[in-house]
């Protein structure tokens, strides 16, 4: 018999994302997933478990598990309250998983704490994705590729080799980018594209091929409703 001592996980986000979250984890053997934690003053508004999980403030999630290890259930809706989050965690020195489903295939060991990686996706060598990035099913990430933090790949897309996104960036499902291109920080590629050329900071795209229709406000950043 194996014995595997497991990490003790709060998952950090109560939604459909958590669910699937949960899903992932418990196909990898050495995860328990132990609580879901919410900001403090969202506690009223929330039932008090979820998914059979016990739902605590961040306070209480501290204090009842201080030596389990967390990952963010945000997604794409705001895509700068990643990036807060993931920072709230890091100030308060707590250790940030790494999930990869056993299902993936991964060649490269430069993934940064965070992540995670969802059934069928493919990373080959030489890529390297920095930290908090949500990588969905069967995204192709192909070699010496670069994705900055708190990006979120969706579901289908696929990254040429060579190919750059700056951080906070939104990859849509089955959008393509072709090898070597760039795209800047705070973008949102909308589903389906094809991405055959630079794309700057703060731009919205879409469309075969991909064309400019709009501005990201650099206020808010790439908010999806």
């Amino acid at each position: 018999m194996k014995f595997v001592t497991k990490t003790k996980l709060v998952i950090y986000g109560c939604s459909s994302f958590t669910k699937s979250i949960i899903s992932l984890a418990n196909k990898i053997d050495e995860i328990d997933v132990v609580a879901i934690c919410v900001d403090d003053e969202y506690i009223p508004t929330l039932p008090k478990t979820f998914c059979n999980l016990e739902v605590l403030g961040f306070d209480d999630a501290m204090r009842m598990h201080p030596d389990a290890s967390y990952i963010l259930a945000i997604g794409y809706k705001s895509m700068r309250k990643r990036e807060v989050v993931y920072n709230k965690l890091r100030a308060c020195n707590l250790h940030i998983a790494t999930l990869i489903s056993p299902n993936a295939s991964v060649s490269s060991d430069r993934i940064g704490p965070g992540c995670i990686v969802f059934d069928g996706a493919v990373i080959e060598q030489g890529a390297i994705i920095h930290d908090n990035v949500t990588i969905w099913s069967n995204v192709t990430i192909c070699h010496d590729v670069e994705i900055g933090c708190h990006c979120f790949i969706a579901a289908n897309a696929t990254l040429g080799g060579f190919s750059k996104v700056g951080k906070l960036t939104f990859v849509g499902f089955s959008t393509t980018l072709i090898d070597s291109i760039k795209v800047g920080n705070e973008c949102l590629l909308g589903a389906s594209s094809l991405i055959n050329f630079n794309i700057m900071d703060l731009s919205k795209c879409y469309g075969v091929p991909v064309r400019l229709i709009g501005h990201i406000d650099p206020q808010l950043g790439v908010n999806i409703t």
